[in-house]
């Protein structure tokens, strides 16, 4: 038995070589441009400005919508395909690629494969050591069509072993499933490479989804800043930078998040792939059901082992929610508090410690009474409405105006609330808070 199983590992070992050699000669410029990583970098000025109109605002552009109000069930074709899940960050993309991992056998079963199972496959019993690695968040995948100097390819560096076990996966007449938000950092080189890549399979579906800019903004934020470390000086920008400044930032075109919108990397896209190749899921519209379901139900044709799967545990599929956000203002205040003097903080450790009690003293003294906080100008919310509205009629130019009265509505909420700073200096000059933190030094 030890002796089969090391025979078929061998084997194996060995088609992965022949396949590298034979794809190495082909794909030349693709192995060079890997290795080399000296592609141009995308830059924020050479991207249309934010009060640059878009070309046909009003034009569906997209023949393929799900959850736009009527769901579109993928094409099903007895021929290989390739899909591609971009993102965007915060998505609910860390859910879909859970799920992948959890239903990776009945995936199997419906022809897809991942790269990173293939690869863990070979490498039974091997700890990658070597770089930081994740594995259904396929980033080292996706990093190797980014610049080479990008923060987030230096990260995650590129796993050249990864597209060579997708190139086996189409080798062997298989379906690719590939999914990284950190496509949505792609530039138009990377487009390029991509797209060169994908044409080992007939079928290619690019899934990106759309998140109303003012809600992505505020939860990118806070997914960044969530992970700030007291400790770490390289991290002093996360404690100093605030909601306002990022939304002001984009507002005037300069910000690195620019580029990574839906509807900036669509225009990317569209340079080298067909537009029936894209299919944009609406991440408010739930009038189609489950959006897990309806990604690997309806989005991921012929998938039907997995949509039971998915169907059959709905449970899982609803309440699974790996990247929540978390409530800023009392690190804030704690760090606010630390930069007056009023209190000394020397490591993570004491600053989640203050933090626990400001929150404690918040909720139950002052009964959770709101902070004040300071807000974005009236001249950059009204910017970043008229920003919000363009991305929505472009991409669902059907909507009706009760859903632009809603989404009017809940803008105008998280104008007075997400997209806002606790206003600490006003915080620590009230008696209230104060005297606590002078009882909490004692």
């Amino acid at each position: 038995m030890e002796n089969s199983v090391a025979n078929r590992r061998h084997t194996k070992k060995q088609l992965v070589v022949a396949v590298a050699a034979i794809f190495t000669i082909a794909f030349v410029g693709l192995q060079a441009w890997l290795l080399d990583g000296s592609h141009a970098t995308a830059n924020c000025n050479t991207i249309p400005k934010a009060t640059d109109e878009l070309n046909d605002p009003y034009e569906n552009r997209y023949t393929a919508h799900i959850g736009s109000g009527s769901v579109v069930q993928m094409k099903s074709t007895p021929r290989q395909r390739a899909v591609v899940h971009m993102g965007i960050h915060k998505t609910g993309s860390t859910t879909i690629q859970h799920l992948s991992k959890v239903y990776m056998q009945q995936l199997r079963q419906d022809g897809y494969e991942m790269p990173w199972v293939a690869k863990e496959e070979m490498n039974i019993g091997e700890r990658e050591t070597v770089y930081k690695t994740l594995r259904e968040n396929q980033v080292n995948f996706a990093s190797c069509f980014l610049p080479s100097d990008s923060d987030e390819r230096k990260e995650f560096p590129c796993d050249s072993n990864l597209l060579l076990h997708g190139l086996d996966i189409a080798n062997r007449n298989q379906n690719l499933f590939v999914s990284a938000e950190t496509f949505s950092s792609i530039d138009a080189e990377g487009v390029v490479m991509l797209s060169s890549y994908l044409a080992h399979w007939e079928e290619i579906t690019i899934v990106i989804y759309y998140r109303r800019l003012h809600e992505y903004l505020a939860s990118l934020y806070n997914e960044i800043l969530k992970a700030r470390t007291f400790e770490d000086n390289a991290d002093q920008w996360r404690w100093d930078t605030s909601i306002v400044d990022c939304v002001a930032e984009y507002v005037s075109g300069d910000s690195e998040w620019y580029p990574s919108y839906t509807t900036r990397l669509i225009e990317r896209l569209e340079t080298n792939f067909n537009s029936d190749n894209i299919v944009v899921m609406n991440y408010h519209d739930k009038s189609g059901g489950d959006m897990n379901e309806l990604f690997f139900c309806n989005v991921m044709a012929d998938a039907t082992h997995t949509c039971d799967a998915v169907r059959s545990d709905r449970r899982r599929s609803q309440t699974v929610n790996l990247n929540s956000k978390v409530n800023l203002d009392y690190t804030d205040l704690a760090y606010g508090a630390k930069q007056a003097g009023l209190i000394e903080i020397n490591s993570d450790e004491q600053m989640l410690r203050v933090a626990r009690e400001i929150q404690v003293h918040h909720e139950t003294l002052l009964m959770g009474v709101p902070f004040k906080r300071e807000c974005l100008p009236v001249e950059v919310l009204e910017d970043l409405w008229d920003m919000t509205l363009q991305s929505e009629m472009l991409l669902f130019p059907g909507q009706d105006d009760n859903t632009i009265a809603e989404m009017r509505s809940d803008f105008d909420k998280a104008a007075n609330t997400s997209l806002c700073k606790v206003d600490v200096q006003k915080a620590l000059n009230e008696e209230s808070w104060s005297l606590f933190f002078f009882t909490l030094n004692e």
